[in-house]
């Protein structure tokens, strides 16, 4: 089974996955975009499309980076021998990525897609104080242009209204 856990940047992701998933699941593995992100930009292997700030924060400077993690993660759950498999990302164009996960890849029965509805508010206050910070422009853009209702016509998602303050 795979879980697409997603939400917009400090909605909550990752911790769900530990507290809500991992405990109740023996032998999986997560895919979290936000790890392949920063391998790339430590390894500097698309130096012109994410630059490291420091040991745990880059910039992303071409949006297209974002579709090449995608795939990364797509084949990966592929070639996966693990039962369970917990995909965590942050978009603001969901219904593409979902296309391109279902239409070419993997078989939407065996899956089920969460989406934590965090309003910006508390996000914004979560990314303020966690060291891995997400540009405040970019968490913006996630918000205006969120579109996770469009989704909904094609893909069937469980909302959780997460409303709590983690810090």
């Amino acid at each position: 089974m795979i879980y697409f856990i997603i939400g917009k940047p400090a909605s909550g992701k990752s911790t769900f996955i530990k507290n809500k998933l991992i405990t109740k699941h023996e032998n999986f593995k997560l895919y979290d975009d936000r790890n392949f992100l920063l391998k790339h930009a430590l390894n500097n292997k698309y130096s012109d499309m994410i630059q490291l700030t420091d040991e745990t924060n880059f910039i992303i400077k071409k949006i297209e980076l974002l579709d090449n993690v995608l795939s990364e993660i797509a084949n990966c759950l592929l070639d996966r021998t693990e039962k369970y498999s917990f995909v965590e990302f942050s978009r603001n164009n969901y219904s593409y990525c979902f296309d391109v996960i279902f239409n070419t890849i993997i078989n939407r029965n065996s899956c089920k897609i969460i989406y934590l509805n965090t309003p910006f508010s508390i996000c914004l206050n979560r990314n303020n104080h966690r060291k891995h910070k997400v540009p405040i422009e970019e968490m913006i853009n996630y918000f205006r242009n969120d579109d996770i209702y469009k989704v909904t016509q094609n893909y069937e998602i469980d909302f959780i209204n997460n409303n709590v303050e983690i810090i």
